[in-house]
């Protein structure tokens, strides 16, 4: 496939709550119905946000199965294909390499871009190189940290 980009709609993150708008932008696109403010009440806001075990742990508390994998780029175009957005731990930016959490939405094959949700500044379908989300996606001393939620076994 060329192209592909999931309707996922977009939720602008408050402070240090990337983890909590990324997870309720793909919890919601799955039909579960969750707020940013559920997720914060539940898990609280830490003041590095919360880490990608506890949005795992929300997840299978509301009946997802959950993947945390480190599979690299394909893997993520692969659950694309397969109407499954990604949320992905990355750096902050390039400078700033604090981690940061975005949701994988789409991707475009011809321009060798991945489009994603990033929660922070109205960043809804933001086209990244793939060369600057591999980049970025290195953060806290892992590499390639997505996790994935799916509503049956996969």
């Amino acid at each position: 496939m060329v192209e592909k980009v999931l309707d996922v709609g977009y939720i602008g993150q408050r402070i240090n709550c990337c983890a909590h708008a990324s997870l309720a932008m793909v919890m919601n696109y799955n039909g579960v119905k969750v707020s940013q403010d559920e997720i914060i009440e539940r898990l609280g806001v830490g003041y590095f946000g919360i880490s990608i075990g506890e949005m795992a742990k929300f997840s299978r508390e509301k009946g997802f199965d959950v993947a945390v994998s480190c599979d690299g780029l394909l893997k993520i175009i692969n659950s694309i294909d397969n109407d499954f957005p990604v949320i992905v731990a990355q750096q902050n930016s390039i400078v700033d390499k604090s981690v940061h959490y975005r949701v994988a939405v789409g991707y475009d094959d011809v321009k060798n871009k991945i489009i994603v949700h990033d929660p922070r500044d109205d960043g809804d379908f933001l086209c990244v190189s793939n060369n600057m989300f591999m980049s970025l996606w290195h953060s806290q001393g892992f590499d390639c940290v997505a996790l994935m939620l799916k509503g049956k076994s996969f």
